[in-house]
């Protein structure tokens, strides 16, 4: 019968109302576990439980009355979150064995229970509980509770007097928003590890916080009336995680105190993370101790109006150093040559940079540092319009050289650098970059750019065996490497360089790398070793931290994104793609060049190739090889891709076609295509779509209208065909749909002949322009979705 009941588990998928009697446990006196999901009792009088239940659990809990027979009660666990439940002060009298109470999210919990009813309670649930008050003076002293939750209790005005809870490792306070003042702590407290206190309305920190020895997390994100940080801070020293973001009235950082002898004690000695984003800092000295933060790692200065960044140099450890939106900033002092993150966008120019900054031999010591993890690479990001002197300029975004095996091991770190914007208006931006190893695919990478809206200096360097490998010559002696970046979403791009960096060579080796195929001689900068003399450092940085001069460069940019995104699989955030089926990863790339190398890495299914055939209806045939039109601005954000349709005839047997694509902007040449597209011994029909990011964009990049200063450009692109004759040359214009308005201006200022223009979504233009690649297209769709379920099994 129901003596024999041990446990109930009622787990519904959702609510159902279900009759629970008054006396429906009261004979299951063997009962110890009872968990009721989503079960509304139709019943609206008192509940009996019996004594020896030791875990209940009820989420939803309706306003009945749970009640126990009188005795002490074998409850270990209780939770009654998101009920209707009346709590009271003396409510837990014979609950010695109570371990975890959850009464999370009960509005209608409007005072704490006495603790020392429950001597044993260790964790106590309230968050969300919105009418509670304040806490009972028990919890002061509680002699096991380690968890105290009391996050989003936004009425509660009052917390304690004082606090001297030995064993309390975690309070969280987040979202107490009437909160003004933290309890005093008059003893040394070994327990309390993590405290949380983000949106109350704490106006400073007593002296006291000292006592909390052993805490490592303080959260203060948003205490918008804190004003003022005792410098007994300092002492807590094993604090690991100091959050200060958005304290908008704390104008100054405490200085530690005894400054006559910055080296008798260490403050933070153990402090790894910093943020003081948006605290409006009037200055940084707290900074210049050198007795401080030994440990510190990474450093959020953001939003602050202090003029000058204070040296950094002292700070070996420091790894990820923050300063955007500081709008008073003019210079930047001294950088730790470990840095492997510097963000400084939206910020005025710096009047002054360290002339470190770009030091290519700090840029590589990380690289040559055994201390940094493997995967360690640095990124840099500072206002500014001009790249290193040190970096190879390349306007195609695309290298390409052959390194033998003894040369391959000299090589330190690949160093890119962009400089950018994004287009206003526009959210997001990220970088591609493809790898090539013999010309066959190796890896993409795809990572987001920081959304800065004024011109930038983007560095990243990587250790050279993350980007190619430990060893990619397998049985050959050489190998030739092929890299390519293009940026995606509303990125502006006006400059892009290269640089490989490697340790100095040995005489023999010197030899053979002058005997090397490279593109570019100056591909390869030889960094010093560490015998290197100061004098020799100090000449070098200041040799490279001087810019071209050249401030313009003939580059602009091209097309925010096409909505392919409803048609093809789509990637998001950074993410680590090793195998694209849309780009070519067996095949050898013979003659290499960057021509070549651009053109497969165009998706396949945008083209097609069809023996005789015409040009569709819909295309404008063109005579001669030249296609051109003009493009507004209000033009330009409905374009989205170009399509070319070519009929061309062999004669004299089979031969291959080779083509060469040449575009311009306003009669200045931009990314050519050319590449072959096979062997034939008749009559074809070539169609293929291309994003107009891929023929007029830097590296991918949308087009600056602003660096023509002029309302409309003239996009044109001509076509040479080799090894057959073109007979029939057409083509459309995809666009977004356009209102009326829009296209009166373009037929009245004869812009663009409105019979090229296609309106078509990318689904239907695939259809019905390349269907045999639509195949393709749905095989992607089903992988990525085969992945995407698999993700979500894990």
């Amino acid at each position: 019968g129901t003596d024999a009941v041990k446990a109930i588990v009622l787990d519904l998928p959702k609510t159902k109302a279900i009759y629970i009697g008054p006396n429906a446990f009261t004979n299951m006196r063997r009962l110890r576990l009872l968990i009721m999901i989503n079960v509304h009792n139709s019943f609206q009088g008192p509940i009996y439980l019996p004594n020896r239940l030791r875990c209940f659990q009820w989420p939803e809990c309706p306003s009945s009355v749970l009640k126990f027979p009188p005795g002490p009660k074998k409850l270990v666990r209780l939770d009654l979150c998101k009920s209707n439940i009346q709590v009271m002060v003396d409510q837990f009298k014979d609950f010695k064995n109570l371990k975890f109470l959850n009464f999370s999210e009960c509005s209608s919990v409007v005072c704490m229970p006495d603790l020392d009813l429950t001597p044993n309670l260790e964790e106590l649930d309230l968050h969300g509980c919105k009418n509670l008050e304040c806490a009972h003076k028990s919890v002061a002293y509680h002699a096991k509770l380690w968890l105290l939750n009391l996050k989003g209790c936004s009425n509660l005005y009052h917390l304690l007097d004082v606090l001297q809870s030995k064993n309390l490792q975690v309070l969280n306070l987040t979202g107490c928003s009437k909160l003004q003042r933290f309890p005093h702590i008059p003893d040394k407290l070994k327990g309390l590890e993590e405290l949380y206190l983000r949106g109350t309305s704490i106006e400073e920190l007593p002296a006291s916080i000292e006592n909390l020895v052993s805490l490592e997390k303080l959260n203060l994100i948003e205490c918008k009336k804190l004003a003022n940080l005792p410098s007994s801070i300092y002492k807590l020293s094993n604090l690991e995680c100091l959050i200060l973001s958005g304290c908008s009235k704390l104008k100054k950082f405490p200085i530690k105190e005894d400054l006559s002898d910055l080296h008798s004690k260490v403050g933070f000695p153990k402090l790894v993370i910093l943020r003081l984003e948006g605290c409006n800092l009037l200055e940084g000295e707290f900074l210049k101790n050198h007795s401080c933060f030994p440990q510190l790692r990474d450093l959020y200065l953001s939003i602050h109006n202090f003029a000058k960044l204070p040296t950094c140099g002292h700070l070996r450890n420091l790894l990820d150093l923050r300063v955007w939106e500081c709008v008073q900033q003019q210079k930047i002092g001294k950088i730790p040559g470990q840095l492997q993150r510097l963000l400084a966008m939206n910020c005025e120019y710096p009047s002054k940079i360290p002339s470190d900054m770009w030091a290519v031999n700090q840029i590589d010591e990380l690289l040559l540092n055994k201390q940094i993890r493997p995967r360690a690479n640095r990124h840099i990001l500072l206002p500014g319009r001009e790249m290193p002197q040190w970096l190879l300029p390349n306007k195609e975004g695309y290298i390409s050289f052959t390194a033998s095996k003894d040369l391959y091991k000299k090589l330190l770190a690949l160093t890119i650098c962009i400089v950018y914007r994004v287009k206003e208006g526009k959210r997001n931006a990220s970088y591609c970059l493809r790898l090539y190893v013999n010309g066959k695919y190796k890896q993409m990478e795809i990572k987001n750019l920081p959304s800065v809206h004024s011109d930038h200096v983007w560095l990243r360097s990587f250790r050279i065996e993350k980007v190619w490998g430990v060893d990619p010559f397998g049985p050959n002696d050489r190998s030739s490497f092929q890299l390519g970046i293009r940026v995606l979403g509303g990125a502006i791009v006006k400059k892009c360089g290269f640089r490989l960096t490697c340790k100095s060579l040995e005489d023999d080796l010197e030899a053979l790398y002058q005997e090397e195929k490279l593109q570019d001689p100056g591909l390869i900068y030889k960094i010093f070793d560490k015998e290197t003399t100061t004098e020799e450092e100090s000449h070098l940085a200041h040799k490279l931290w001087r810019f071209h001069e050249d401030d313009e460069i003939s580059e602009e940019d091209l097309i925010s994104s096409d909505r392919e995104d409803e048609i093809l699989p789509r990637c998001f955030g950074d993410v680590m793609i090793d195998r694209m089926p849309n780009f070519p990863r067996n095949d050898i790339i013979a003659d290499f060049s960057v021509e070549r190398y651009r053109y497969p890495m165009i998706p396949t299914f945008y083209k097609d190739i069809l023996p005789g055939g015409d040009v569709p209806k819909e295309f404008i045939l063109v005579e001669g090889s030249t296609i051109s039109f003009m493009v507004s601005r209000d033009f330009y954000d409905k374009f989205l891709g170009l399509a070319l349709c070519v009929v061309f005839s062999v004669d004299n047997g089979e031969k291959e076609i080779f083509f060469d694509i040449v575009p311009h902007v306003n009669e200045q040449r931009r990314n050519g295509l050319s590449g072959s597209l096979g062997s034939f011994d008749s009559d074809h029909m070539w169609i293929q779509y291309l994003k107009p990011n891929v023929l007029w964009g830097v590296l991918g990049g949308v087009v600056d209208f602003l660096e023509f200063d002029e309302d409309c450009l003239r996009f044109s692109l001509t076509l040479s065909v080799l090894g057959g004759t073109v007979k029939k040359f057409g083509y459309l214009l995809r666009c977004k749909q356009m209102d009326d308005d829009l296209k009166a201006v373009l037929e009245d200022n004869q812009l663009v002949d409105l019979a090229s223009i296609n309106e078509m979504k990318f689904g239907e233009f695939l259809y019905k322009f390349l269907p045999r690649q639509m195949e393709e297209v749905e095989r992607l769709r089903e992988e990525s979705k085969r992945r995407m379920e698999e993700l979500e099994r894990r």
